[in-house]
């Protein structure tokens, strides 16, 4: 087994479980973690808890399936999406490309930076857009409300942040977005942030003395 290989089938397998459960894929096991295992390819409980992050509890959600990978690096009934060989002859139905388009697009997984505007509360997600500074470009975004909240952002037009994740086709509508996991602001969001809510303040105290 190839340790490339392996690697490959283990980023697979946590991109697909991070999904599934909702979650950044460091929740799930660390890039450390994962070039120790393809690296040391563990067979056993024991040599797997040797890896630097893997715990018992760990162990006890993903241990089997991570094993799985090491000893089957061709398996994919574990949490791997089914590789798809190419040919000239290969003639895919519509859903079936777009699941390998998005396997594929989860390797263009990434940090970005932009401008955001257009966002829009859909109760249980968010949709928003980052726009960059210096050109004329937009990315359009689609957040689930529990991940926006734990992110502890309060998004509004002009705020600059970075956003991580990796894009999406919507298969419904066939529709790209970036699928934002994680928000954070950067320093000069952060510094236009703290100056809005100084003036609300300031605002407030005028306004108090005005009354009295």
């Amino acid at each position: 087994m190839l340790k490339k290989n392996l690697l490959q089938k283990l980023k697979d397998w946590r991109a697909k479980t991070a999904r599934r459960e909702s979650v950044e894929l460091f929740r799930v096991i660390s890039n450390q973690a994962i070039e120790e295992i393809a690296a040391k390819q563990p067979r056993s409980k024991e040599e797997l808890l040797e890896i630097k992050g893997i715990k018992e509890k760990k162990f006890a959600k993903y241990g089997e399936e991570i094993l799985a990978l090491v000893q089957n690096s061709e398996s994919s009934t574990l949490g791997t999406f089914p590789r798809v060989e190419l040919s000239e002859e290969k003639i895919f139905e519509v859903g079936e490309y777009l699941d390998y388009l998005n396997e594929k697009l989860l390797d263009a997984e990434a940090r970005v930076k932009g401008e955001v505007s257009e966002v829009k509360d859909r109760g249980n997600y968010l949709f928003f857009d980052i726009k960059d500074k210096e050109e004329d470009s937009i990315i359009s975004c689609f957040i689930w409300k529990n991940d926006y909240q734990t992110s502890g952002i309060n998004l509004e037009d002009g705020l600059e942040i970075i956003i991580w994740g990796y894009p999406n086709v919507y298969k419904p509508r066939g529709s790209l977005s970036f699928q934002v996991k994680l928000i954070e602001l950067v320093g000069e969001g952060l510094l236009k942030k703290a100056y809005e809510e100084l003036k609300k303040k300031l605002s407030k105290i005028a306004k108090s003395i005005n009354c009295n």
